[in-house]
């Protein structure tokens, strides 16, 4: 697997929490609940009003999806882990598995 290009910008860049370290990732419920969407009021129940057939297939395809090292991008071990543990866990809660 390669990096192909940049991913659509639409959250800024705020679901990699960059403004976090990795013990506040550890626990990110406090800070998640800090970030407001622009439409509606929760985040995942605007997901899932949003979900479409196909939409929730395309997820459920990315089930068990985790990040990894990448040889150009440096990003620390536990960091990965957290963000992969923060996926995970939004993944099965906006697509309701």
């Amino acid at each position: 697997m390669k990096v192909q290009k940049m991913a659509p910008i639409f959250d800024h860049n705020r679901s990699w929490f960059p403004e976090l370290d990795v013990e506040e990732l550890a626990k990110p419920e406090w800070y998640m609940q800090k970030c407001r969407p622009r439409i509606g009021k929760d985040f995942i129940v605007t997901a899932r009003g949003l979900l479409t057939s196909g939409i929730k297939q395309d997820l459920k395809n990315l089930d068990n999806f985790c990040f990894q090292t990448h040889t150009s991008i440096q990003i620390p071990q536990p960091r990965i882990e957290a963000l992969n543990s923060i996926v995970y866990a939004q993944f099965h809660a906006d697509v309701g598995m």
